[in-house]
């Protein structure tokens, strides 16, 4: 497809940046290319990019849906705040986890109603929840007295979730003691929202994000069933469960949202008048973006090479902090050949590739800069460009600048037949 075969879509709500259409079964590799070319006019002609698949967040949505129909998904904004992702979910009936007065912003702004956002945040700036307040957006969360008594004076008619402190339970990145109530505490914390006639309205918590498992929620609602027995028997009357984030959308997730299901209804069945919510993120974008990006300098050193691209740990590639996650990427400058194991085949770009131990390196002058460290790799050339899957995920908004460098343009698509 030539750069000229773009067609903007005319949606029927106004989306910004424009979505691009795209035949049925267009590859994202294909795609990258034409983006390439298409920028070439440009003064920094070799400036790295996102590509982001609409029609995958919503096929994404359309597996939540099938899977996890009582639960409803509250998308959460830190993951990845796109204006065309975020419109696109509302549009689709999905609520939003947001933490800040500039997520609620941007929520409100992209169509979304104020009673379909969570304010989800324990420890809440006061100017924030003043603006909450403002705006309509009533429900949030809370974890200790003095965010409590905080509540009580900006916004006392506000819906009010329980964190609890599940430490011994989380996997995947952990919270750790940040948030959440003890048990004993949440007791305590119950008692006090009905003396200062407060409306507490459900439990929330995190199990962890990023786990590829549901023993860590299962865990999780059996505290939660412990504390919504003692509000019970003391008149308060809990509502909501909110079950928190880090869902993969992989290949265990039909096999967890069967045990996770199957757990919420056995402690929390319908007679109890009791709604199941999530804070969902990178289980609707991770998969839905691609990072694309020019081989901008090359050294060899003996027998090791170094490489450095647009993006480092400071912006796309901050969660090589986290995350132990190496990100191997494919070229989009040459024809690779079936010569070596899979692991490289994907950067071997020539009939005779030369394998180096290679380093790559983010564009800063940090020396903490490194996305890949000696790992074997064929020779790329300055020029090249490479091409990153699973990029939706905490990597876009996540750019602190560090000397200047952030990647600013995302091409957004949808395949037609989708929209």
């Amino acid at each position: 497809m030539h750069a000229a075969e773009l067609a903007c879509l005319e949606p029927h709500i106004s989306l910004k940046p424009p979505v691009y259409g795209v035949a049925e079964g267009e590859g994202r590799k294909e795609l990258a290319k034409t983006f390439v070319c298409s920028q070439k006019k440009l003064n920094e002609w070799d400036s790295s990019f996102y590509i982001g698949d609409l029609g995958q967040v919503v096929r994404n949505l359309q597996l939540w849906t099938k899977h996890m129909r009582q639960i409803r998904p509250y998308y959460a904004m830190k993951c990845n705040p796109s204006q065309p992702v975020v419109q696109l979910l509302a549009s689709l009936g999905v609520g939003f986890d947001c933490a800040s007065k500039f997520e609620i912003e941007s929520a409100l702004k992209c169509g979304v109603k104020p009673d379909d956002i969570l304010f989800a945040i324990p420890c809440k700036i006061s100017s924030h929840i003043e603006y909450a307040c403002r705006t309509g957006v009533r429900t949030m969360t809370f974890d200790n007295v003095d965010e409590l008594h905080k509540i009580k004076r900006i916004h006392p008619t506000g819906k009010l979730l329980l964190r609890l402190d599940v430490t011994d339970f989380e996997k995947g990145i952990k919270f750790g003691d940040k948030f959440g109530a003890s048990m004993p505490k949440a007791r305590k914390l119950t008692l006090l929202c009905k003396e200062l006639d407060l409306n507490l309205v459900g439990i929330c918590f995190h199990p962890g994000s990023g786990s590829d498992s549901s023993e860590a929620t299962r865990n999780c609602l059996q505290h939660c069933k412990e504390l919504y027995d003692f509000a019970t028997s003391n008149e308060v009357h809990l509502k909501t469960i909110d079950i928190g984030g880090g869902f993969i959308c992989g290949e265990n997730f039909i096999e967890i949202s069967e045990q996770v299901t199957a757990t919420v209804g056995k402690l929390f069945p319908p007679k109890t008048g009791v709604r199941v919510i999530a804070e969902p993120g990178r289980f609707f974008v991770k998969n839905a973006f691609e990072f694309v990006t020019p081989v901008h300098g090359k050294a060899i050193v003996g027998d090791r090479a170094k490489y450095y691209i647009g993006a480092g740990v400071f912006s796309t590639f901050c969660m090589s902090l986290f995350e132990e996650l190496k990100r191997i990427p494919e070229s989009l400058s040459r024809k690779a050949v079936g010569v070596l194991p899979k692991s490289i085949y994907k950067l071997c770009l020539q009939e005779t590739c030369e394998l180096y131990p290679s380093t790559v390196y983010g564009p800063t002058c940090a020396g903490v800069d490194v996305v890949l460290n000696n790992i074997l790799l064929p020779e790329a050339q300055i020029g090249d460009w490479w091409f990153f899957d699973n990029m939706g995920a905490y990597s876009s908004l996540l750019s602190l600048g560090f000397n200047g460098y952030m990647v600013l343009k995302t091409g957004f698509y949808i395949s037609q037949n989708i929209w």
